[in-house]
Order: structure tokens, then sequence, then C-alpha cells
């Protein structure tokens, strides 16, 4: 977790070399849907209800790309179908992800990213954390020079030792350009 900290600190610093004033940074905050799935190592087989995701992350935008640095914290209900357990399940991480962004001389913006990081689950009964990525497609509607609302659609995916969960998530969000 260490080099983790340190890599997002390095990227962090070496953005700032740059003009402020030229809209390159940004804060992000989105929200939305989260729908985990998961294969079990041990057998057991599992039911999860839909919950919810936030994220908000910072940024820094390179001619067509944008790299940013994304905290991440979703929820679920969940139950084990063979002992009949149930809890919610909560994950928390940080990402740092990469976007191109298709630029159509538009007010509408296309976009696709992937992202790197480490996802801590916790079932309520125990945590564990592990190294996760994420693939994200979606669109940013311009608002004004300083604000986009974007709409995405996000896999994401960590191996724990009980299981493998994924997630598909659908998320709204605004973003802030300074």
């Amino acid at each position: 977790m260490n080099k983790m900290k340190l890599g997002c600190a390095l990227l962090l610093v070496a953005s700032l070399g740059s003009s402020v004033y030229a809209n390159d940074y940004y804060v992000k905050a989105t929200g939305g849907i989260n729908k985990p799935d998961a294969d079990m190592n041990n057998g057991n087989s599992i039911g999860f209800d839909n919950g919810g995701i936030f994220n908000l992350s910072i940024g820094k935008k390179f001619n067509a790309f944008d790299v940013e640095l994304e905290y991440s914290y979703g929820t679920h209900d969940w139950e084990n179908k063979t002992t009949n357990v149930k809890g919610e399940g909560k994950e928390k991480g940080i990402f740092i992800n990469g976007y191109y962004n298709l630029n159509l001389d538009s007010k509408v913006t296309p976009y696709i990213g992937a992202g790197i990081g480490r996802l801590k689950y916790n079932d309520g009964y125990s945590s564990e954390t592990k190294k996760s990525y994420q693939g994200m497609i979606g669109a940013a509607y311009a608002i004004n020079e300083k604000v986009d609302l974007n709409v995405e659609y996000r896999y994401r995916k960590a191996d724990y030792s009980t299981m493998d969960l994924s997630s598909d998530n659908y998320i709204a969000g605004i973003k802030y350009k300074f």
C-alpha cells in the first residue's frame, strides 16, 4: 500500500508544474448504482442486492487525456444462500484512473478509461484488501467552461481469498475544472 501512496503522491506533484489558469485541474464527484456479483471459492452461493456507490476524484487534463486519483465507497446487502447468513458489504478503494476523451467539437465528449488500485472489502464479518482494476465508458456534457455533467458505466473486479468480486456500476456526476 505504501508504494501505491507514493506513486499517487508523485503523480500529483508531477502534474503541478503547469498553469492552473488553463482549466487543467478538476475535482469530480459521482454516485450511482452498484450491482455486485461474485464467484465463490468455497462452494457457497451468494446473492446480492443492488447498492450504492460514491466516488470523489481530483485530476489533471493532458490534451485528450485525463489522469486522476479517485476515492471510492460502495455498499450492498448480501445473503449466503447455502447458510442463510446475511450481511452488508462495504467497499473502500483508491484508484489511479486514465481517460481518453474523444473530441467531437461539441458540448458532448465521449470517453473511455481504465484504472488500477486497491479495494478493501468488508462483509461485516471480515475484511480483506486486494489489487483491483476497472474499465469505464461514458460521456460528459459541458454545462459551461468550468462544469461538466457525466454519465458512465464502470466494470470493477477484485480477487479476494474467498471470492472473485466484480460489479457493474451505473453512475452520474459533476466535474468542476479550475
